[in-house]
């Protein structure tokens, strides 16, 4: 009787666990959408002023990594 009590505990909180987790992945995906929407789109909260900054070093010079996503690959690595 109290196995099957405290097996049916642990069950619900492994769903409890389950819950947050996913929980902490909406979270995580709102934070970086929020992320993206500031720094690449120039998006603001309403009463925000957005300051942008000239980019100094010229584009044809920069040396991008091979091993950096764009922003659709990580939107998909997230959603998988």
């Amino acid at each position: 009787m109290k196995v099957k009590a405290l097996e049916k505990e642990m069950a619900e909180f492994f769903d409890k666990d389950r819950i947050l987790e996913e929980e902490i992945s909406e979270v995580q995906f709102s934070n970086n959408l929020e992320k993206v929407a500031r720094e690449e789109l120039n998006f603001q909260k309403e009463g925000e002023n957005v300051v942008a900054f000239p980019d100094l070093e010229p584009r044809a010079f920069k040396e991008e990594s091979p091993k950096e996503k764009n922003f659709w690959q990580k939107f998909l690595d997230k959603i998988r």
